[in-house]
């Protein structure tokens, strides 16, 4: 059993038919601009009472009602298409958002080579509608491969154009473009030129808190989105994310600490003084690498840590911590000569900064 009903000016979009003890309405909304797949939007009626007249009678009322919402939701995602994608979301939002350098660097690489490639065309409607299952299922090619590989085998080439994989030269020049005389100049061997095979591919899976950090910025997104008035709500929150795996530290004792910082003290004086300063401290490696003198009080014993060193999109830069917060460390300096609780070698605090 199917129907069609009719409008004026020609035959109404979609389909209503009986399946056992239901009406299953069927409405075209056109094909999937990332998939090329045919777009087909479903939904069923119950019949209370199987068999009984009034009952399938007002069982197909229904189902008119649904096909009816359906097409309109067919024409939203039409609309949608031509409009607005998740594309051009990204570009609206990421420059307004309110983010520091380093995290908006990072932002930028997750949509260049992740996001936009998969998402970028997609209509926001669509992507509404169908959330859980496309992210879930994207995010799930990138615990399998970082590259989202079809599982098939290939080389992955090191350099463009024709060449032979077993012989590919990765040459060491001076940051910017060579130049004409540079390039007759040049020599591989003084220069510590590599010659380099292409390898053939193997799978990288993304780490879940990686993979947890690209959805952060998809979910960022739909919320402006909504903040917008673009979409009624932001389906991020329905996604399954993939675990976080729990960490089971193994820190090392104090006789092997004392160990590690007495082996990089014999490299260098300020190897090892990073080194112990990073044990005692607890802080981050950019945290310690961003100390500076008016931030070390040798009379009270007291490191202030309030920035941190790291990367920026034109290099390196000093920012606020990553929890943009400061904090003070107490250190136990003794005379020099001595070890202290933790069996630390004598260049620790008081000889390293002593000679300064």
């Amino acid at each position: 059993m199917a129907t069609t009903g009719s409008i004026e000016g020609g035959r109404q979009r979609g389909s209503v038919r009986r399946h056992r003890d239901a009406f299953q309405v069927r409405v075209s909304a056109g094909k999937d601009p990332v998939t090329g797949e045919r777009i087909v939007l479903t939904e069923s009626v119950s019949i209370e009472r199987p068999g009984n007249e009034r009952s399938e009678r007002a069982a197909l009322k229904e189902a008119e009602k649904v096909r009816t919402r359906l097409q309109h939701e067919a024409d939203s995602l039409k609309v949608a298409r031509t409009r607005s994608t998740f594309g051009a979301l990204l570009d609206q939002w990421l420059p307004q958002a309110e983010i520091d350098p380093t995290t908006r660097m990072n932002y930028e690489w997750m949509i260049r080579d992740h996001i936009r490639p998969v998402l970028g065309d997609l209509p926001l409607v669509l992507l509404m509608r169908d959330a859980p299952e496309r992210l879930e299922k994207f995010y799930a090619d990138l615990r399998r491969c970082r590259q989202r590989c079809d599982g098939k085998p290939f080389v992955e080439h090191l350099v463009d154009g024709k060449h032979e994989c077993r012989v590919v030269v990765r040459h060491r020049r001076r940051p910017g473009r060579p130049t004409v005389e540079e390039l007759a100049n040049h020599d591989c061997g003084s220069a510590g030129c590599e010659v380099v095979e292409c390898q053939p591919h193997v799978c990288k899976p993304y780490s879940a808190s990686s993979v947890r950090s690209i959805h952060g910025v998809i979910s960022g997104a739909l919320s402006a989105a909504v903040r917008w008035k673009r979409i009624p709500y932001n389906p991020a929150p329905s996604v399954r994310l993939p675990a976080k795996r729990k960490t089971q530290p193994r820190p090392p004792s104090s006789q092997e600490m004392a160990r590690i910082i007495e082996a990089a003290h014999e490299v260098s004086p300020e190897w090892g003084t990073y080194v112990w300063l990073s044990a005692v401290t607890g802080a981050r490696r950019g945290e310690v690498a961003a100390l500076q003198w008016k931030d070390v009080d040798l009379d009270a014993a007291v490191v202030t840590l309030d920035e941190n060193y790291v990367r920026g999109p034109g290099g390196m830069i000093l920012k606020d911590t990553k929890t943009h917060q400061g904090r003070e460390c107490l250190l136990t300096l003794r005379p020099c000569g001595c070890s202290n609780s933790l069996g630390l070698p004598r260049f620790g605090s008081c000889q390293a900064w002593g000679s300064r």
